[in-house]
């Protein structure tokens, strides 16, 4: 497989395919006709990304249950046990909790928290060293 990844999350998956060692990374962008040659005769000569391909294909395919008696399965489940138990929790969710106001709330008092303590430091250092200098000052004028 080639990937030329254009948009999104195109260039996770083809990096994760590359991971893999089923596919070669193109740039479009930068991309010449050798590139495009050198990834072809890559692909095809070389016997790891077939191999990979089709261990990758076996592991795809070996399923318990082919699809149909699988969908056939939750139908048989859902007409059981009624269709709540697969409801998700996450329908529960409060208008706030859903937009996660919360943690964003939570967030910014850990920030404010943060920048106020960093101010009262600056402010405490300043003190100190303005107590210095004028002591300093004090001492220099009675010499």
């Amino acid at each position: 497989m080639i990937g030329m990844p254009l948009y999104a999350d195109q260039f996770k998956n083809v990096d994760a395919s590359v991971a893999r060692k089923i596919a070669v990374k193109l740039d479009v962008h930068k991309m010449t006709e050798e590139d495009m040659d050198a990834a072809l005769n890559v692909i095809l000569h070389n016997p790891r990304y077939l191999e990979n391909m089709r261990n990758l294909s076996q592991r795809f395919h070996d399923q318990p249950l082919r699809p149909i008696n699988t969908a056939n399965y939750w139908i048989e489940y859902v007409i059981k046990y009624g269709d709540d138990v697969l409801r998700s929790p996450a329908m529960d969710l409060a208008w706030w909790q859903i937009y996660l106001i919360d943690v964003a709330a939570y967030l910014l008092i850990c920030v404010a928290a943060i920048i106020t303590l960093a101010m009262f430091i600056v402010r405490f250092m300043m003190k100190m060293i303005n107590r210095n200098h004028h002591r300093l000052l004090q001492s220099k004028k009675t010499n």
